[in-house]
């Protein structure tokens, strides 16, 4: 069994217990960055990024895929965290467990959707249109 196969087995015992807000997601994107993307791992209490893609420092968001509208959803970065990652990695799953990733795109070509005194909200929409223009114009991004 795989660190991922692992990971969403003990997010299966979680929600036999009830509908809960857990970290899960977060840790179940991670191991899928190491694993899949190559990302090695940040110091543990690192603050600001997971891990390093590339040379890049990445922040990596989990997010369950529930809403079907990607500019309904969103992932934060609190402001503490803000400009310590040069990148962020979008990894979610589907209803089945399926895992797929948007990114890693650079932070500075996605449109800010919202900000306040506490976070910056980057819209899923956003991300993905940014990473698709990162994939199309490598060497402008």
């Amino acid at each position: 069994m795989t660190k991922i196969q692992k990971m969403l087995a003990a997010r299966e015992l979680l929600k036999e217990c009830g509908e809960y807000d857990t970290a899960i997601a977060g840790a179940i994107a991670e191991v899928y960055a190491e694993e899949i993307l190559m990302m090695q791992k940040a110091p543990r209490g690192e603050r600001g990024y997971d891990g390093i893609i590339n040379g890049r420092k990445v922040q990596v968001k989990g997010k369950e895929w529930i809403r079907k509208n990607e500019s309904a959803s969103y992932i934060a970065i609190s402001v503490n965290c803000t400009g310590l990652a040069d990148d962020i990695l979008v990894v979610y799953f589907d209803e089945g467990d399926n895992l797929s990733h948007i990114g890693p795109v650079r932070i500075e070509n996605i449109d800010k959707g919202y900000k306040n005194s506490r976070e910056t909200r980057y819209s899923i929409s956003q991300i993905r249109l940014a990473w698709e223009n990162q994939k199309l114009h490598p060497l402008s991004s």
